[in-house]
């Protein structure tokens, strides 16, 4: 029954319930709704952690996403975080172990275990003892092959500074792909200074500018084509690595002669997957074309990379190893763990973070000086304890330079030797 002023009560007090009850059901369709994006948000992580490790370079599709900026497929994961916490979701915490799943498995944030593990158990090396260098030089003396010399090889000595003692077996290089010395080489010179290497590799570097040549003109130097290698030590070319595949050659091989004995260190560049995936258009793919140029590059660059494998193994002579330079592909490329997987690399077992290398330059919608991929690297056999290793900061040049400090392993002397 109406009242005195003609209002109807039991309308006036529906409308606050109807009200509460809309307010009420707001929170639980957003809950909801984040529910539904966490498991997108699981199922998306899954699927790019199969594609960039199961399938990688064998399928195109896998190819574009190994080659394609990590950093990205963070930002769901952030955005979930904050929505989570808004709404006060249990699905933070799914959220929280999802977004570290894809740092450190998809955008490859490095945490140097191993680094960890050979700390742990310091008594293994503290329990070994020491090899003559008598026993070094025999190995190199027999199994150093002969080297092979062209119009376009220049090597040239260098003083050789006093030998340390032997209980010395530090060692620090330096690698990096200089791009013909630009757009700045003299950032890149000055951070190799400040690495203080013992060993430095490049790579794009022929035609040495004037300040390349005055600053290592006392050290010992290899140049082949747009390889280049410098030493304080003695150096010898062992060979070159020309692929019957591509018209650049891939690598060198050259044999130091350091105060703690001798070594060989393979200096690479091989070729690069930006030529095929930089084609890959709506019209291409929808045809197949596409696909089947990327596959047959996937193709040449994998028969390249076993040649180079070869080429390293042939050469290293059961001496001390180590293989730098501008190998134009991730840690997780299966091109590269099937030709390198079994070295020591150097950045995955002692360093922190992503350790980006290339490309500076810009590319299309990607900002400039922001590397996205870690495709230069340093890698070593189980002769050598690696101490540290960082990326460069300047950006002298396409790439950043890579450093490394390694300690010669003290192995035990075997019986009846």
């Amino acid at each position: 029954m109406p009242t005195a002023d003609g209002r109807k009560p039991l309308v006036q007090n529906q409308m606050p319930a109807t009200r509460n009850t809309q307010l009420q059901s707001r929170p639980r369709r957003a809950l909801r709704f984040v529910r539904w994006l966490t498991a997108a948000h699981v199922a998306g992580a899954a699927a790019l952690w199969y594609l960039i490790w199961e399938v990688s370079e064998s399928h195109w599709l896998g190819s574009v996403v190994t080659f394609l900026p990590r950093l990205p497929w963070l930002l769901p994961g952030v955005l979930l975080l904050v929505a989570s916490l808004l709404t006060r979701s249990k699905s933070f915490w799914i959220n929280l172990a999802t977004t570290l799943f894809v740092l450190l498995a998809v955008a490859q944030f490095n945490v140097p275990w191993q680094r960890w593990n050979e700390a742990a158990s310091p008594s293994e090396q503290e329990g070994q003892t020491l090899q003559g260098t008598g026993a070094i030089d025999a190995q190199a003396s027999g199994a150093a092959s002969a080297p092979r010399y062209s119009a376009d090889i220049a090597i040239t000595g260098g003083l050789t500074p006093p030998r340390s003692p032997i209980s010395s077996r530090t060692l620090r290089v330096v690698s990096c792909n200089v791009q013909h010395y630009t757009p700045d080489f003299g950032l890149v010179l000055r951070e190799i200074q400040r690495a203080k290497p013992d060993l430095v590799a490049l790579q794009e570097a022929s035609r040495p500018p004037r300040l390349l040549r005055d600053h290592f003109e006392d050290w010992h130097q290899v140049q082949v084509r747009g390889l280049w290698v410098a030493s304080k030590w003695p150096l010898r070319l062992l060979g070159e690595c020309q692929t019957d595949l591509f018209a650049h050659l891939s690598g060198i091989s050259v044999e130091v002669d350091a105060p703690f004995g001798k070594f060989v260190l393979a200096d690479l560049h091989l070729m690069t997957a930006r030529k095929s995936l930089v084609e890959l258009r709506p019209l291409e793919l929808a045809s197949g074309d596409s696909q089947l140029a990327l596959a047959g590059a996937t193709v040449e660059r994998m028969q390249e990379a076993r040649q180079v494998r070869e080429f390293v193994t042939k050469h290293s002579a059961e001496l001390p190893m180590i293989v730098v330079g501008d190998f134009n592909m991730p840690t997780s490329s299966s091109v590269y763990r099937a030709a390198f997987g079994d070295f020591t690399n150097a950045f995955d077992s002692s360093a922190w973070g992503f350790g980006f290398t290339a490309p500076c330059k810009r590319f299309r919608w990607w900002p400039t000086n922001t590397p996205w991929q870690r495709i230069d690297h340093i890698l070593t056999n189980d002769s050598w304890q690696v101490h540290e290793c960082h990326i460069g900061e300047w950006d002298g040049s396409d790439h950043r330079l890579i450093a490394a400090v390694f300690k010669l392993r003290i192995h035990p002397t075997r019986k009846g030797d």
